[in-house]
């Protein structure tokens, strides 16, 4: 079959249409694997918290060196085999289950050869934005990257889930199975943007990136502000339900549209996001997601007293607004201070920070749940948040005006061009 070629405007709308397929097809495949797991194979908590875990580790082990195989070849060709490798744990999974073959093990190992395929695609993404769209645009393409991205994860595991009641999972899946071969098609047609032939090992670049990002004035700040939150975050995320249907005595249907308010505010924070922009400097652009985050805590603390029917919402609709909004200024940022042959391994640096922040921060809201309360966990992730906006607020990125230039040589404070003094 022939497939078309794609060039300027085109390019970047078949991009963001994969991007919106891609993510489609992963959250429905993961909202089918989960449901199947549950009510085929009768998982419990401890079995489908493991098939979670198990999904997360791709991003602590592979993001590097995927980051590193970007820089040295052609993303697009990373973020092809990705989502093939997606596909492909798709297509073994309606087959299994098709056959009656499906066991625990089986669904946690197919979840991790799927999330193999996302990590492929969230590091690639970067620097095809980077090399397809000019540095006046970034802004705009990131936004439409992310727009896409939310209504994905908000739509896809009610998709799913509504699917699976009417017919059952093998619609599901093949729903989710078109969407990825669809995204795989446009990707393929997509141009190719390779990098110069690089010389020396692939632990030399690795070395090389991590060091590189963690010394950036501005691009360090940035890392330890999303360490900080997402440990706050998931934090949250591993009592929720347990203080929602404890505490708050919320019933299950109160406890889902509490989870779908993220979603909405996912697509509320990226709709929003041009309007942001327009009003205020880069550097308080990026302040926006830190301070919706504290925001988001501090009504969910206030959830303790008063309130509680409307907070949770209120605090998850903000948890999906704010991170969107700095998602799309810091993807901007990086993609306009780092040099394109490092791209790669920079958003690989940053991605496995975020995920490795996460399992830490569910470990630590468990482990204070257990001694003191999930009342105390939701003052723990306050003062988390506290300590993430003060991170970023005191720092360079905060001063910026504008974006700054690339600059090819190894950051240092003199070099960083548009910070205010």
């Amino acid at each position: 079959m022939h497939l078309p070629s794609f060039t300027g405007f085109s390019a970047f709308k078949a991009l963001a249409t994969s991007n919106l397929l891609a993510h489609s097809a992963e959250q429905m495949g993961t909202a089918t694997l989960m449901i199947v797991a549950v009510a085929t194979l009768g998982a419990g908590p401890g079995s489908t918290g493991a098939i979670q875990a198990l999904a997360t580790l791709p991003f602590l082990l592979l993001a590097i060196p995927i980051g590193a195989l970007t820089d040295r070849s052609s993303p697009r060709a990373v973020m092809v085999t990705g989502e093939l490798i997606r596909l492909l744990a798709l297509v073994t999974f309606a087959m299994l289950l098709d056959a009656g073959q499906l066991t625990l093990m089986l669904l946690a190992i197919l979840g991790l050869i799927g999330s193999t395929g996302t990590v492929a695609f969230t590091i690639g993404a970067p620097s095809v934005v980077a090399a397809m769209v000019a540095r006046g645009g970034l802004i705009r393409a990131n936004t439409s990257i992310e727009l896409t991205r939310s209504l994905a994860i908000a739509a896809g595991p009610a998709l799913a889930g509504a699917v699976i009641g009417w017919t059952g999972a093998g619609l599901a899946l093949g729903i989710a199975i078109g969407c990825s071969m669809f995204a795989l098609m446009l990707l393929i047609a997509l141009p190719a943007h390779g990098h110069a032939k690089r010389t020396g090992s692939p632990l030399e670049d690795v070395v090389a990136g991590t060091r590189w990002t963690l010394h950036h004035p501005l691009l360090r700040p940035i890392i330890v502000t999303a360490v900080v939150f997402n440990t706050a975050w998931f934090c949250l995320q591993g009592v929720f339900v347990a203080y929602a249907m404890g505490p708050l005595g919320f019933s299950p249907a109160q406890v889902g549209w509490t989870l779908a308010s993220y979603g909405v505010g996912m697509i509320a924070g990226a709709a929003m996001s041009r309007f942001v922009f327009q009003r205020l400097s880069v550097g308080a652009a990026i302040c926006v997601g830190p301070i919706a985050g504290f925001t988001a805590m501090a009504i969910m603390a206030l959830s303790l007293a008063t309130a509680r029917e409307i907070a949770p919402a209120m605090a998850y609709f903000l948890l999906g607004a704010g991170p969107i909004i700095w998602t799309i200024t810091t993807t901007t940022l990086r993609q306009s201070v780092t040099p394109h042959h490092m791209l790669g391994r920079v958003s690989a640096v940053i991605v496995t920070a975020t995920a490795g922040a996460r399992p830490v921060g569910a470990a630590i809201g468990a482990l204070v749940a257990t001694w003191f309360g999930v009342e105390w966990v939701l003052l723990l992730c306050l003062f988390g948040m506290s300590a993430q906006v003060i991170v970023i607020a005191t720092s360079a990125a905060a001063r910026l005006h504008d974006y700054p230039d690339e600059v090819d040589t190894v950051p240092a404070a003199s070099h960083v061009a548009g910070v205010r003094s």
